[in-house]
């Protein structure tokens, strides 16, 4: 492994990666036809904000649907390398090109028997050549694929993601080298570290995904009334004036009331609580519940189903309550690359945002 790298590594040592609960996840790389293509890829580098290189997100495995880090076999940058090596062998006189992996996971979302596989990823192209390095162009892919086995679905997404992105790479590269941008080795190996652990204040809104908190970009301005000891949120309405209470259709990953952070996890939303480089939150077991809700609705009809989730989620404080005093409550680590979560340790300092 390259010195380099070693500030890309930093950050990775010190989480606490559970091993007790993976899922490997081989991928086949078929073969990727670009005619008249440009460029070779000589070089993967990885630089995301992770535990290991190993880890590429969250998935369910078994019968049980119990959650598991997704993992390859070998590092991930390797496992590109090597399997972009074969399907696109070395092209004498052509461009070197670099692909920096920014992010990278992929993630589930399971409800009876319907599942939702999802992959997000952010990449840059780098080209060297002998005068230095050079940015080309960022690609930034994000992917959701249905079936009943979710997890499957991961192996065809992702090298499906790749012929796409090199592909569209490949059709506009002299656009994309006219705009090239000279960077040094350290830029190369550069990582893009989370806001919240990076910005002294954390900006107030709603975040419509991981993205915007990762970025510390929320996009959606809210406000919060309270009534009869209860508090609830209201999002800006896009179509009218003013704000508006959630509804069951709303997406929203979390929002920031300027002091704390709150993650939604099917409408009830619980404070951020964060120790060293590791985040999480403590409340239910939201899978469970996204299943008896789900059985409720399909079982008395969908106005019923429907009732029940709005008011899950325009409540907020009630299960926001939840902290590691709680009987009820376990402590979920949540992953840095999909915002995804699973059980994790209990050891955290129940503390939210910056100090």
């Amino acid at each position: 492994m390259k010195p380099k790298i070693s500030f890309a590594l930093l950050f990775g040592v010190l989480f606490s990666f559970h091993v007790y609960a993976q899922k490997n996840i081989n991928l086949k790389f078929p073969p990727i036809s670009i005619k008249d293509r440009p460029f070779n890829i000589i070089d993967v580098v990885d630089v995301r904000f992770t535990d290991s290189l190993h880890h590429i997100g969250v998935v369910h495995k078994g019968m049980g649907n119990k959650r598991a880090y997704a993992l390859v076999e070998d590092s991930l940058a390797k496992v590109i390398q090597k399997k972009l090596a074969i399907s696109l062998p070395h092209l004498e006189g052509k461009p070197s090109i670099i692909l920096k992996i920014n992010r990278f996971g992929v993630s589930e979302f399971l409800l009876l028997n319907w599942e939702t596989a999802f992959l997000n990823f952010d990449i840059d192209f780098i080209l060297k050549s002998d005068s230095g390095l050079y940015r080309l162009n960022n690609a930034r892919v994000f992917w959701e694929e249905y079936g009943m086995d979710a997890t499957t679905q991961h192996k065809k997404q992702i090298p499906l993601a790749f012929e796409t992105i090199l592909k569209n790479f490949a059709s506009k590269y002299d656009s994309i080298i006219e705009t090239r941008v000279k960077i040094d080795d350290r830029e190369l190996y550069s990582q893009k570290l989370p806001k919240f652990l990076t910005d002294p204040v954390m900006k107030i809104g709603a975040y419509k995904n991981f993205a915007e908190f990762y970025n510390n970009a929320p996009s959606v301005a809210h406000k919060i009334y309270e009534f009869k000891e209860r508090s609830y949120l209201l999002v800006k309405d896009e179509k009218k004036t003013g704000f508006r209470e959630l509804n069951p259709k709303d997406t929203f990953w979390g929002f920031c009331d300027g002091k704390n952070v709150y993650i939604n996890q099917f409408g009830v939303f619980y404070p951020i609580v964060r120790k060293e480089n590791e985040i999480g939150f403590y409340g239910e077991d939201i899978t469970k519940k996204r299943q008896n809700y789900a059985i409720l609705g399909a079982g008395v009809g969908g106005a019923i189903g429907g009732l029940i989730g709005g008011i899950i989620m325009t409540s907020i404080m009630d299960s926001a309550k939840s902290s590691n005093n709680s009987k009820n409550a376990k402590y979920f680590q949540i992953d840095w690359q999909t915002g995804s979560f699973m059980l994790g340790e209990e050891e955290l300092t129940s503390i939210s945002g910056k100090n």
